[in-house]
């Protein structure tokens, strides 16, 4: 035991005397040299991913500070609102379409030949404002028309159209060369990429689309071509309603609704929805619009 004793005291005599130095404080260390941790812990990565000690050629390069005045603004942080819901008859419709653009189509508005004219000088008609009414004032239509069918010529003559300043509603539905329905000359495409000067009759036109569902060269409605995609020849919307034969027809942007009441075998009245995309118009709503007056008439006896 005194020979452990001793060693013990020789040893401590030999350690120095006072008091233990510390480690310095990562706080005062960056207060005397102005280098911060987020510095240090930058330079620690930069030398593990460039050993030499040379920076970055992408670090070297800083990008400028803009002024407030010029700083980019941040993305917004608000909700993005909920899409709306996708009207499906609309998409097959507008998809159709756009098959069909490809096919045979008028390049443009006809033009008058021969001097006739068609001065649209109809003034306003008894039934104008009802189909204005009905059609065009609650925004589902463009413009609107009501017409005759004759199952014996096969055709439709017209006797009102909407909107009624400035003739829009005959403007937009009918096209002729005169205000006697004089047939007109049109040029379209061929599917083999050449072009057919046709001559088109809108009234046996229609009259055509009502009866069978087709027409050759194309359903033409106020000097355009649209295609057929849907006839219904008994469509009804519920018991005790009237029956009705339906069509729908569509070009790029626009599209139409026909419903003749009654099937498409006997005489009767006609109504004609037009709807315009660009309006933010929509096939359903042009649908739902054409549907109601075609009811109230049926229901007044029309």
């Amino acid at each position: 035991l005194k020979l452990f004793r001793n060693r013990w005291l020789k040893v401590c005599r030999a350690l120095p005397v006072g008091p233990r130095p510390r480690k310095p404080i990562m706080g005062n260390c960056c207060s005397e040299t102005g280098v911060t941790p987020t510095d240090m812990t930058e330079a620690v990565q930069e030398s593990r991913r460039d050993p030499g000690g040379a920076a970055p050629a992408a670090k070297q390069a800083q990008a400028p500070i803009l002024p407030a005045a010029e700083a980019k603004p941040q993305a917004s942080s608000k909700p993005l609102a909920a899409a709306a819901p996708v009207d499906q008859e609309q998409k097959s419709v507008t998809d159709a379409a756009a098959a069909l653009a490809g096919g045979t189509q008028v390049s443009a508005m006809p033009a008058a030949a021969g001097g006739a004219s068609l001065s649209y000088n109809f003034g306003v008609g008894e039934w104008d404002p009802s189909v204005e009414e009905w059609l065009v004032t609650p925004g589902g239509c463009s413009a609107g028309a009501l017409g005759s069918f004759d199952p014996d010529s096969r055709s439709v003559s017209l006797f009102a159209a909407a909107p009624t300043t400035d003739a829009g509603g005959w403007k937009s539905l009918w096209y002729a060369l005169d205000d006697n329905g004089t047939p007109y000359q049109a040029t379209v495409n061929t599917d083999d990429g050449g072009q057919m000067a046709i001559s088109v009759d809108e009234q046996s036109c229609l009259g055509s689309a009502v009866a069978l569902g087709t027409v050759e060269n194309g359903l033409w409605v106020g000097g355009l071509k649209f295609s057929i995609l849907q006839h219904d020849k008994s469509y009804s919307t519920g018991e005790g309603k009237p029956s009705l034969t339906l069509v729908l027809a569509k070009r790029p942007g626009e599209g139409l609704h026909i419903a003749k009441i009654g099937d498409p075998a006997s005489a009767g009245t006609v109504i004609i929805g037009k709807f315009t995309e660009s309006l933010g118009q929509t096939s359903m709503g042009c649908r739902a619009a054409v549907l109601d007056y075609a009811e109230h008439l049926a229901a007044a006896g029309f």
